[in-house]
């Protein structure tokens, strides 16, 4: 191709000789055209394998004798999907190719891979092993691939292993949709543990599971900033924060609440590292596609109803069309300044203060009117203190379930140590008070226990307290409506 370019540049006389033709404006069209022909590499040979698997699948039929063994079933999704490769998405492409991307993507974890086998012969902390087992049949209770003993097993050992992996994190409320969702695609255990690997080491996603869960309260602040400034600003009038309905989105990518077509396509994304904060992204495209329909709505319990239910239940054409848009569009220089530094962020309940003040009632009468919207899908816990306050004062995700917000025991064995001897006082903070959810259903379910404890300075600077204290923590709960 190259050789071709560079002959175009010369003409041939009458003589068999060449001369140079310094056209300079034809000189810049074929470098152009070369340029062109470059980048579209990639798309001709994804096409060509496209025809060549569909050549191979057409023969197989025609000759039924010679067919090779069959491909591993993928029960609950549709034999076609929608692949995010980069900024291009490939329509009605068989599902299997989304596994073959995916495992493409985890090379750099073959290592890992290879020490599955090892990793499930570890022993685990029992309040690690009794975690997994109380979520694993929470986990896409609908699809028929967990519904099975075998299933079930092979779910609960990628969460093993990872928590034997990496015991800093361990296991918290949360991976285990991310474990199942690329065990959906994956054609082994061992390759999708692989791939949880990647998201969350690679990916850093682990800081979202962390102690100080820095990840996850910096994005509920950054959407905050990224979304349009009037939507933020008539939300919190509205008394609804961020983390109200975006927590179980980002650490779930968005798997709890959305279809599972919708959350794989996120994961190319992620597993590729084709795009920056791809999950805000995400979340700022529903929250702008949405913008006219939430300033019109004045209630608390109208607007997260309508983000946790009524949004996931979209058409599976317009969900993609929010895809499309969120990772065809780059960000704007504004967003760009609000990714690149934290100054100014705020801690969850930083956050439910401010918005408290602005509406004229304290903290416990914010928290008791998120927990009004109950019907929407949304509990708030908000505790602090010794003994009953370790239901919501530790780090993690507990293993709650629709009415469940109590702590798992790494979670109550986290808010001791804070607690221990040389801490501060607690002794003067408000006793724990539970807003159960009050909406049933039989979608999984996830209940986000957020420190509001100053995360470590290495974690993220801009949260960290000068003065250190221990400051109220605050349990979210919520129940997905069409994740399962």
């Amino acid at each position: 191709m190259a050789l071709e370019a560079v002959k175009g540049l010369f003409r041939e006389d009458n003589g068999g000789t060449y001369e140079i033709d310094v056209d300079l404006k034809k000189i810049a069209d074929r470098a152009v055209a070369f340029k062109d022909r470059l980048a579209g590499s990639f798309k001709l040979a994804f096409q060509a394998r496209l025809h060549k698997r569909r050549a191979k699948k057409q023969e197989q039929e025609e000759a039924p004798g010679e067919q090779e063994a069959p491909e591993r079933e993928y029960l609950d999704l549709p034999p076609t999907c929608h692949l995010q490769v980069g900024r291009n998405c490939w329509k009605d492409v068989p599902i299997s190719l989304r596994g073959e991307l995916w495992l493409s993507c985890s090379v750099s974890r073959s290592e890992e891979v290879l020490r599955y086998p090892e990793l499930l012969q570890q022993e685990l902390p029992k309040d690690v092993e009794f975690d997994i087992e109380k979520d694993t049949p929470r986990t896409y209770p609908s699809y028929r691939q967990f519904s099975t003993d075998e299933g079930k097993a092979s779910l609960r050992n990628i969460l093993r292993a990872y928590a034997a992996y990496d015991p800093e994190v361990g296991y918290t409320q949360g991976m285990n949709f991310l474990a199942g969702i690329l065990l959906m695609f994956s054609p082994d255990e061992a390759h999708a543990f692989g791939a949880l690997v990647v998201l969350m080491q690679d990916r850093e996603l682990r800081r979202f599971y962390g102690r100080s869960m820095s990840m996850l309260q910096v994005q509920l602040w950054q959407l905050g900033k990224l979304m349009p400034g009037r939507l933020c600003k008539h939300m919190e009038a509205c008394g609804v924060v961020p983390v109200l309905y975006g927590a179980s989105w980002l650490m779930t990518c968005f798997s709890a609440d959305f279809p599972v077509s919708f959350a794989a396509r996120i994961l190319d994304v992620l597993l590729a590292d084709r795009c920056d904060a791809a999950m805000l992204k995400v979340a700022v495209s529903v929250l702008v596609r949405v913008e006219a329909r939430l300033m019109a709505m004045v209630d608390l319990e109208d607007m997260l109803r309508f983000l946790k239910m009524d949004v996931p239940a979209w058409d599976e054409e317009t969900l993609h069309e929010v895809l499309g848009d969120a990772f065809s569009r780059p960000w704007g220089s504004r967003q760009l300044g609000v990714l690149a530094s934290s100054e100014g962020a705020e801690t969850v309940a930083q956050a439910m203060e401010r918005v408290a003040g602005m509406r004229g009632v304290g903290l416990t009468g914010a928290l008791s009117s998120a927990s009004a919207a109950g019907a929407t899908s949304s509990s708030v816990t908000a505790a602090a203190g010794e003994g009953g306050a370790a239901a919501a004062g530790a780090d993690g995700v507990s293993g709650g379930g629709a009415t469940d917000t109590a702590p798992s025991r790494a979670a109550s064995s986290r808010w001791g140590e804070l607690t221990s001897p040389g801490s501060p006082s607690t002794s003067a903070c408000p006793t724990p008070t539970v807003f159960p959810p009050c909406l049933g259903g039989g979608g999984p379910s996830l209940s986000v226990t957020i420190p509001v404890l100053p995360p470590p300075p290495s974690a993220c600077s801009a949260l960290a307290s000068p003065s250190g204290a221990l400051t109220p923590t605050m349990s979210v709960t919520a129940t997905a409506i069409t994740g399962g």
